[in-house]
């Protein structure tokens, strides 16, 4: 369930055809500090229409996987924290430094 402090983000999937599908959900829950992953059924649309597969950090789709911090697979998008521009960045995107 949705709350006031849980923050979305939506994962995007862009198939060989240049469609895209809106595969997966990641959530943020500030009252619990955890995050959560989840596929949509756009995960399901993608693998009936293009051959989307599941990620290879979260092998099925029907599975809500939890951890107490971002998961690898989204923190390593995260520019290096040595750059210059690495606080800024987070404030950004509404990241607490202390999870990355």
């Amino acid at each position: 369930m949705q709350t006031e402090n849980m923050k979305t983000v939506f994962l995007a999937w862009q198939a060989p055809d240049r469609n895209w599908f809106p595969v997966g959900c990641l959530m943020h829950d500030d009252d619990k500090d955890n995050y959560e992953f989840a596929y949509t059924n756009g995960a399901l649309q993608a693998e009936k229409a293009a051959g989307f597969k599941p990620l290879l950090a979260f092998p099925d789709f029907n599975k809500h996987y939890c951890a107490s911090e971002l998961f690898p697979l989204f923190a390593n998008r995260i520019i290096a924290r040595s750059r210059r521009e690495f606080d800024d960045y987070l404030r950004s995107l509404d990241l607490d430094p202390n999870h990355i």
